[in-house]
C-alpha cells in the first residue's frame, strides 16, 4: 500500500479496519511510518460477533466443561481497510469477504425435568445456554411463557433442531432416545408491547416419566406427593375419594392422568363446590376446566360420566371411553372448543345427543364406536367402519387414525380472495382433504366445476396439483390426501355470473360408503416439485423457518394469494404447505405461485365485455361488431376454445355454429333456441 500524493516523503502511519458494518469492531493501529506498505505478516484478530439473526446451523463446541460450553455461529464476514499518510489523509475503503466461526462461550444453567426455571427476560441478541439431565425420559415437552427461539443438542453435541418462537410459546415435544445431558441454546427472545414481561420462565417436561402412586386407604394422595409443584404425569392405582380428586385439581403442573387401574369410592371432602364422591362414579364436574390436561385415562370400573365431568378441558385431543360406562350426565363431553379430535367409545351405551355439545361445537371430531352401539347424536359417528353423515369444519383440527366409509361426507371453505389473471397470480389457497370430491356447489351459484373437467352446467374454477417437472399444472379432480391449489374467479374484471365469493362445499355420497383415509402421515401424499416438496396438514402446523404458506395478504410484493412464503403464519387444517429443497441458508424468502399457476388462459371466457365490442345473436347467426380488428376465441360452455375469429372493424357474422351456449368477449349468447 503507497501513500497518497501531496507531502514530500510522505508514508503511511496508521490503518484501522472494522468488520460487517460495526462500529464497535473498529480497530486503529499505529504502525513505524513506512512507504510503501506491506501487511502480508499482520495478525488481525476477528472478533466473535453474534448477528441479528443466529444462523440455523449453529454448532455446539467440544468442551471438558459442563458449566461452560461454547457455541460456534458460521457468519459470512467482510472487513473493511483504511490506511492513513503523515498528511492525515485516508485512503478509500478496502473490502474482503471470507466466512468465519464465530465462537461465544456461556455460562450453562442446569434445569431439572419438569420444574420451571424463571430468569431476567434476555435481552432480543442475547444467548442463554441451559443443560438438563436426561435419565429415563423418551421425550421432552417444551415452552417458554414469553416467544423465543430455541436450539437443542445431544448428548453428543449433535444439533437436533430449531424451535421457532412461536413453537416455543405455545409448546413442542423433541424425542430424547439418547440417554444424558442434553443442551438448550436461547435466543432472539421477542420484546414487543404484547409480550413485555421482565422475565421469562422455561420448563421441560418428561412426557414419558410417570409418578405413578398406589392410594390405599382413599383419601391419602396429598400425603404421599412430595412435591406437588412438579408432578406432570401421574398414574393413580388404589382408591380415590374426594380428597384425592380434589388434590388431583389442585396440581398446577398436571398434563397426564391415568387413572385406569383405580377405583372411585365415596367418602372424603368435596371434590368441586359442593360435590362429593360415589361409587365408580366419575362425577358431575369431577374433571371440568383443567385446560392443562392434554391426556386423561378413565377409570376401567367408572360406570357413569357425570354432568359436565370434562366440560372445558380443552387441551384434550384424544379421549377413550371405558367399556365400563353405562350412563352419561348433560354435556359430559363437551365445552372442547372444537380440540377434541377423537373418541374411542368402547362401550355399547348409546350415544346421545345430550352428552355433546352441538355437533357444529365439537368441530371435526370423530366417534368410533362398537357395532352395536345406538346412536341419536348427529356428530361424526362412525359405528362398525360407517358414518350416515360427515360434516367437516374448515380450519378445525382433523386426526383420522383408521380409514372408514361415510355414505355422506361433506367439507365447507368460505373464499373470498380477488383472483389472478395472466400477469400477475392471485387469489389461489391450497386444499387437502381426505375424500375424493364428487361435486363442488355454491349456495347462489349452483354446481362448480374445475375448467375443463367437460361437466355440462357448472361454473368453472382453477384447481392445480404439484408436478416434478414443471411445477403447478390445472387438473380436473380433487383426489384424497393428496394437496393442490385452487382460487374461485373473483374479480371486477370477470362477468358477474362467474364469480364466486362465499361458501363452496365439496361433497361425496355413496349408499355403499365413500372411503375416508387415514390422515397419519404414511397415509398422505407428499407432491414433489422441482423447487419445493408440498405437504398436507390436517392438523395446525406451527409457523416456523421452515414453513411455506400461501399470504392472504400482500406480501414481499406478491398479491394476496400468490406466494408461499417462509414463516409467514400457522397452517390451519385441510392448507398444505412447502418445504423447501434449499438448504436453510440458501432458501428464499417465498415461492412465487408464477403465470404457471394461471396456466388456463380461459380467464377471457369470464371477462366482461369491452364497451367498444359488442357479440350478441339473432337465431342462428352470432354478430361481432367491434371499431378495431381483433382476434377473439369462442368457448362452449365448458371452457371449450370452438372457434378463433379474426374480427375486422365493423360487423362480423358468423353463421355455421351448432346450436347451443357460447361465449365470447365476456358475453354469453345462445344459438338457434
Amino acid at each position: 500500500m503507497k501513500p497518497l500524493v501531496g507531502v514530500s516523503d510522505n508514508k503511511i502511519c496508521q490503518y484501522r479496519y472494522w468488520f460487517n458494518d460495526n462500529g464497535e469492531t473498529l480497530q486503529k493501529v499505529d504502525i513505524t511510518p513506512v512507504n510503501p506498505l506491506e501487511l502480508s505478516n499482520a495478525l488481525i484478530e476477528v472478533p466473535n460477533l453474534i448477528p441479528a439473526k443466529i444462523p440455523d446451523d449453529i454448532q455446539m463446541a467440544t468442551s471438558s466443561s459442563a458449566t461452560k460450553k461454547a457455541f460456534l455461529l458460521p457468519l459470512k464476514m467482510q472487513i473493511k481497510l483504511q490506511f492513513k499518510d503523515l498528511a492525515d489523509q485516508w485512503s478509500a475503503v478496502q473490502t474482503d469477504s471470507f466466512e468465519h466461526n464465530s465462537q461465544v462461550e456461556l455460562e450453562i444453567r442446569a434445569l431439572t425435568v419438569n420444574k420451571a426455571q424463571t430468569l431476567k427476560k434476555p435481552a432480543s441478541k442475547e444467548l442463554v445456554g441451559f443443560s438438563i439431565d436426561v435419565t429415563k425420559e423418551d421425550s421432552l415437552y417444551w415452552q417458554a411463557d414469553q416467544p423465543c427461539m430455541l436450539d437443542f443438542f445431544s448428548p453428543s453435541g449433535e444439533k437436533l433442531c430449531r424451535f421457532s418462537t412461536s413453537e416455543s410459546l405455545k409448546g413442542k415435544k423433541i424425542e430424547t432416545k439418547q440417554k444424558g445431558i442434553y443442551y438448550v441454546l436461547l435466543h432472539s427472545t421477542i420484546h414487543d408491547e404484547t409480550y413485555n414481561k421482565d422475565k421469562l420462565t422455561i420448563i421441560g417436561i418428561g412426557n414419558n416419566v410417570s409418578d405413578t402412586i398406589e392410594v390405599n386407604p382413599a383419601g391419602t394422595l396429598p400425603e404421599l406427593v412430595s412435591d406437588p409443584e412438579v408432578i406432570v404425569n401421574l398414574t393413580l392405582t388404589g382408591y380415590l375419594n374426594g380428597t384425592d380428586i380434589r388434590f388431583i385439581r389442585s396440581l398446577p403442573c398436571l398434563a397426564k392422568l391415568d387413572i385406569s387401574a383405580a377405583h372411585i369410592v365415596e367418602g372424603g371432602d368435596t371434590y368441586y363446590e359442593n360435590y362429593r364422591t360415589a361409587d365408580e362414579v366419575t362425577g358431575d364436574y369431577m374433571f371440568s376446566d383443567l385446560p392443562k390436561l392434554t391426556r386423561l385415562v378413565l377409570s376401567n370400573t367408572t360406570i357413569t360420566l357425570g354432568k359436565k365431568a370434562l366440560y372445558g378441558c380443552t387441551g384434550l385431543t384424544e379421549l377413550s371411553i371405558p367399556h365400563s360406562i353405562k350412563t352419561f350426565g348433560e354435556k359430559a363431553i363437551g365445552g372442547t372448543q372444537g380440540n377434541l379430535l377423537l373418541i374411542h367409545w368402547n362401550t355399547p351405551a348409546a350415544i346421545a345427543s345430550a352428552t355433546f355439545d352441538t355437533p357444529e361445537e365439537m368441530g371435526n371430531c370423530l366417534i368410533y364406536a362398537l357395532q352395536e352401539t345406538e346412536c341419536t347424536y348427529e356428530g361424526n359417528v362412525i359405528i362398525n367402519g360407517l358414518a350416515d353423515k360427515i360434516r367437516l369444519t374448515d380450519a378445525k383440527g382433523f386426526r383420522c387414525p383408521t380409514a372408514f366409509k361415510a355414505k355422506d361426507i361433506s367439507y365447507t371453505r368460505t373464499f373470498s380472495m380477488t383472483s389472478g389473471n395472466k400477469e400477475a397470480a392471485a387469489g389461489w389457497e391450497s386444499i387437502v382433504l381426505p375424500f375424493d370430491v364428487q361435486t363442488f356447489s355454491h349456495a347462489e351459484k349452483g354446481e362448480l366445476a374445475p375448467f375443463n373437467s367437460g361437466k355440462k352446467g357448472t361454473h368453472p374454477f382453477w384447481l392445480a396439483e404439484l408436478s416434478t417437472e414443471k411445477g403447478f399444472r390445472h387438473v380436473t379432480e380433487l383426489k384424497a390426501n393428496i394437496p393442490y391449489i385452487i382460487s374461485m374467479p373473483n374479480s371486477d374484471a370477470y362477468e358477474e355470473e362467474f364469480n364466486i365469493c362465499g361458501n363452496v362445499t365439496f361433497h361425496a355420497e355413496n349408499d355403499n360408503g365413500v372411503e375416508v383415509r387415514s390422515t397419519y402421515s404414511s397415509a398422505i401424499v407428499r407432491s414433489e416439485g422441482p423447487q419445493f416438496t408440498l405437504v398436507p396438514a390436517y392438523e395446525t402446523v406451527w409457523q416456523h423457518d421452515s414453513v411455506y404458506v400461501i399470504n392472504r395478504t400482500i406480501s414481499n410484493g406478491n398479491l394476496p394469494g400468490g406466494a408461499f412464503v417462509r414463516n409467514l403464519r400457522n397452517a390451519n387444517p385441510f392448507e398444505a404447505y412447502a418445504v423447501s429443497k434449499d438448504s436453510p441458508n440458501q432458501a428464499p424468502a417465498y415461492y412465487s405461485i408464477g403465470t404457471n399457476g394461471s396456466l388456463t388462459g380461459l380467464e377471457y371466457l369470464l371477462r366482461r365485455a369491452e364497451e367498444s365490442l359488442k357479440v350478441y345473436s339473432i337465431g342462428r347467426t352470432l354478430y361481432i361488431e367491434t371499431n378495431r380488428a381483433i382476434t377473439l376465441p369462442i368457448y362452449d360452455r365448458e371452457g371449450r376454445t370452438v372457434r378463433i375469429i379474426k374480427a375486422s372493424e365493423g360487423r362480423t357474422e358468423i353463421t355455421d355454429l351448432l346450436d347451443g351456449i357460447y361465449f365470447s368477449g365476456g358475453r354469453k349468447v345462445m344459438i338457434g333456441r
